[in-house]
């Protein structure tokens, strides 16, 4: 299956390696996984060849990649299709149209160019974004790596093209000079004839296949009642999804085991609760995770949740953040089932402390809110963390500056 996962809020440890360095070279398949298109490898005008397309991703970029062959001086694109209405003709003038049905509202373009050869053809991208009625421009230099023989890479900061829920992406080779049109193209070789292609045009209308979001992930919490834990989520969106493995780990090992499996929405863009029940725990404490499962194998685990069974009857509830996402303070309420010392902790993805909101003595059954302040930290996801008489709650919260 071509559809290829981009997250948004959904915590994640992905099956990936890793993200895409830009350095004009790709990161291995387990990076970038498998392309979303290939062409027919049959070189166009020039001997411009696009070859492959592939599209990867981290919490805050999507990565844009291309196998090419091509000279220094060649321009290329990625033409970006998300919502209906676009631009009709390709956005630095080249001799090119759009002839998608639906027709591209961001173009990531950009100038292969030869660092070695003192800039006179230096590499350089910029994003164009279609307004409605022209294409508006942002400098993505920094953020490219290319080698102009084998490959070229982009990252854009997710907002900056809508967080959309879909794309379709064709990738195209031109040149230099507004009288060309399209050396070579993935998906769809369409190509130019010879160096002036003024007067007809070429036209560029085959997108990769729909890419789409996952399973997006609001919300993860346990919950003790005697010696059963319920486990609870909810989903904002899902796209392809299979469903979910439910996942233990107990204290002192390692090891996670599945003790269910809940099915998924499959593709839905409204909010789906979901619930499993352990009633097999035994006193001790316990590590839950999901393992979010697409239709075509792919899977990515949740956050970690913990569950103390048989140590206190306290309980303690989370009742969320507001708003959410934030920028740059998020409220965070809290309340006790027994009076007693608590804490609450936010931690970023890798499981580092960066902020305590509040530590001390609480009253049973009043509502706590307390104010974070992310004014020093960077956009991307955190957790925020309750622990009171041996019970635990986390929760996901997302920074966007």
């Amino acid at each position: 299956m071509k559809k290829i996962i981009l997250l948004l809020l959904l915590a994640v440890v992905s099956v990936f390696a890793g993200t895409p360095t830009i350095n004009g070279s790709f990161d291995g398949v387990g990076v970038w996984g498998s392309a979303v298109a290939t062409a027919d490898e049959v070189a166009g005008w020039n001997g411009a060849n696009a070859k492959k397309l592939y599209i990867t991703f981290d919490d805050d970029f999507y990565y844009f990649g291309a196998e090419v062959s091509a000279a220094d001086w060649n321009d290329w694109g990625f033409a970006i299709n998300t919502v209906s209405g676009g631009g009709t003709a390709e956005p630095w003038g080249r001799s090119i149209d759009f002839g998608h049905t639906n027709k591209p509202d961001y173009v990531i373009k950009g100038h292969f160019g030869d660092p070695n050869d003192n800039n006179s053809n230096s590499p350089y991208a910029e994003l164009r974004t279609w307004n409605g009625s022209s294409w508006t421009s942002t400098n993505y230099t920094a953020n490219i790596g290319e080698n102009e023989t084998a490959f070229i890479e982009v990252k854009v900061a997710k907002a900056d093209i809508g967080n959309p829920l879909t794309v379709f992406v064709q990738f195209y080779i031109t040149g230099n000079n507004g009288d060309h049109g399209t050396f070579d193209a993935v998906p769809n070789d369409e190509n130019a004839n010879d160096w002036n292609e003024s007067s007809s045009h070429t036209i560029l209308d085959s997108y990769t296949d729909e890419i789409g979001l996952p399973v997006e992930l609001s919300s993860f919490a346990a919950s003790v009642t005697g010696k059963n834990v319920k486990l609870s989520w909810q989903t904002a969106t899902e796209t392809n999804s299979h469903g979910f493995d439910v996942e233990r780990k107990g204290t002192g090992t390692d090891s996670w085991s599945t003790l269910g499996f809940v099915k998924g929405q499959g593709t839905s863009s409204t909010a789906a609760n979901y619930s499993f029940v352990d009633q097999a725990a035994t006193a001790g404490t316990y590590q839950y995770r999901l393992k979010q499962i697409d239709r075509d194998g792919k899977f990515e685990y949740s956050s970690v949740v913990e569950a103390v069974i048989g140590l206190s009857p306290a309980s303690v509830e989370l009742s969320g953040n507001y708003p959410n996402p934030f920028n740059p303070s998020t409220s965070i309420s809290f309340t006790l089932g027994t009076s007693g010392r608590a804490s609450l902790k936010v931690y970023d993805v890798l499981g580092k402390e960066v902020a305590t909101v509040a530590e001390g003595m609480f009253n049973a059954g009043e509502r706590n809110t307390f104010t974070f302040n992310a004014q020093n930290l960077t956009s991307g996801v955190y957790y925020y963390r309750l622990v009171s008489n041996n019970a635990v709650e986390t929760r996901t919260m997302l920074l966007m500056k």
